[in-house]
């Protein structure tokens, strides 16, 4: 999201300093909206008097802007700047217009999140609910219990699947809202500019994103507490309900049955691994490890990557262990009673995969390992390597040097006779376009740089710039681009003949390790 102009922070600038009526009717703008930046955090909180409050004081901003913009129509004090006052004063409605929007969609966000709030509590009632009737039906065997029990379960399993499609379709539309926040454009006034101020911007953003969270962690609740009841035939009760009404299989056959779907649902963890590791290496791959600005979001999302795919495969883990613990014993006892072999063999193997789930959580190429795993730093160390070599090739007479008068800018490589400053970038939308507003700072700063530095030698009287271009009067050796930078580079460099320009292209990109890719581990 853009930077909110100071219209939703507003402090006075020097262009006002004479004028205090009119600073003073900008300040009581400010106030009004001090109000919402305050109040924002209280949105999240489930309170939709907050989102009313915020309103009140964004109308609150409007109606200061609007007795401005009469005053400036008709009183004395403000008439010399009128049309200034006017064009400020529309400008800023239109931002009041859309932060009241950004607020009106944080409150339908907020009214969504609540409605996941008692769906355990549901679920947990409609469960046993659904045991007392099931056992009911048990209790005296009669012709058509069989179809009854399932008729019953198999609605309760409907209900809640529905239940939790709606829930994900609503973090989708979360997900969307939260979209149309951060991306609400803030315009800034020609006459009388402001200082910018984020802070509501941030706060704005911040109290959707916790909306967000608070959201998922509910569904996630949720899901714990309903998903086995979407599996009737995995309940204890409804089996034991089945049993006594002679609707199952014989003992063996059904723990068969079982025991291969969990066998079945165990492959789905190395094929879930495989997909989670290369949505990390994808994530890793596409940051710039080998820039020192660190701002920005790429890497804090690389990092964000690792921990949802470690929870999807913790949940998905759990489900089949508990399950392991719940079934196996039940094996145990079948193999006990029937000596089947095809049953003790299957409860063999069960065992030999749980185990091999637990070894599995630890292997070098498992997501779980996390940012433990060796193939993390395989990634980071391929960006700065790839670094090394464009670096090499690039033709570049300056790589990776602090601009002297600019130390937080690093440019990856600088061309002396081109004068034009390279930047190398993963293949990645976001690090292209951070790159590209890295060009423009080291442009600036470089431009700054060399014509300062040109102006110097220029300054004595008996020095032309034909000495400098012809090498007679040079810079100091330890110049950026070295002391015959000005004899180096091309006449397109110059400015005339006092100020250099430096040129950019667009960043060079490299691709996002396309054979760092780990070998998928496979079920023993």
């Amino acid at each position: 999201m853009r930077y909110l102009v100071v219209a939703l922070a507003l402090l006075a600038t020097p262009g006002l300093a004479d004028d205090k009526d009119v600073e003073n009717a900008i300040d009581d703008v400010g106030d009004c909206l001090q109000q919402v930046t305050r109040g924002l955090p209280r949105v999240a909180g489930g309170d939709d008097d907050d989102a009313e409050a915020l309103l009140r004081h964004v109308k609150c901003a409007e109606s200061e802007l609007t007795q401005l913009s009469k005053d400036a129509s008709r009183d004395e004090r403000y008439m010399a700047n009128e049309d200034r006052i006017e064009e400020f004063v529309k400008v800023h409605l239109r931002n009041m217009g859309a932060l009241e929007n950004a607020i009106e969609t944080l409150a339908r966000m907020e009214a969504a999140q609540q409605q996941l709030d008692d769906l355990p509590a549901k679920c947990t009632k409609l469960d046993a609910q659904m045991q007392a009737k099931i056992e009911d039906i048990a209790e005296e065997v009669e012709e058509g219990d069989e179809s009854a029990i399932r008729k019953l379960s198999g609605i309760v399993a409907d209900q809640v699947e529905d239940t939790l499609d709606d829930a994900e379709k609503a973090e989708r539309d979360l997900k969307r809202l939260l979209g149309t926040i951060t991306s609400v454009a803030f315009k800034s006034s020609r006459e009388y500019p402001q200082r910018w101020n984020a802070e509501i911007d941030r706060a704005l953003e911040r109290s959707a994103r916790e909306i967000l969270d608070y959201f998922e962690r509910a569904r996630d609740a949720a899901e714990d507490e309903c998903e086995h009841l979407m599996r009737p035939e995995k309940i204890d009760y409804v089996v034991a309900a089945l049993e006594r009404t002679g609707a199952t299989l014989d003992a063996a056959d059904a723990f068969i049955k079982t025991g291969e779907d969990w066998f079945e649902g165990t492959r789905e963890i190395w094929r879930r691994n495989c997909l989670a590791m290369e949505n990390i290496r994808f994530a890793y791959c596409s940051v710039d490890w080998n820039d020192t600005d660190k701002s920005g979001g790429s890497r804090a999302a690389a990092a964000s990557i690792i921990v949802a795919e470690q929870r999807d495969m913790m949940k998905m883990i759990t489900v089949m262990v508990e399950e392991y613990k719940e079934i196996y014993p039940r094996g145990q006892s079948v193999a006990e009673a029937t000596g089947d072999r095809q049953v003790e063999q299957l409860v063999r193997n069960m065992n030999a995969r749980y185990r091999g789930i637990e070894k599995f959580l630890s292997d070098k190429d498992a997501a779980m390992l996390g940012t433990r795993s060796p193939w993390i730093q395989v990634w980071q160390r391929y960006g700065v390597e790839q670094h090394k070599s464009l670096g090499g090739s690039s033709n570049c007479d300056v790589t990776e040097r602090a601009i002297p008068t600019d130390s937080s800018s690093r440019p990856d490589c600088f061309r002396v006779p081109s004068c034009t400053v390279v930047e190398f970038k993963p293949n990645n939308d976001a690090e292209i376009r951070k790159g590209e507003g890295q060009l423009k700072r080291y442009k600036a700063s470089l431009d700054s740089y060399y014509t300062d530095l040109l102006q110097d030698l220029l300054k004595p009287d008996d020095v032309s710039f034909e000495d400098v271009r012809e090498g007679r009067v040079k810079p100091s050796s330890s110049t950026y681009g070295g002391a015959d930078v000005f004899v180096d580079m091309a006449d397109g460099c110059f400015d005339g003949e006092d100020k250099v320009a430096v040129n950019t292209i667009k960043p060079v990109t490299y691709d996002r390790c396309e054979k760092a890719q780990p070998i998928c581990p496979k079920p023993d």
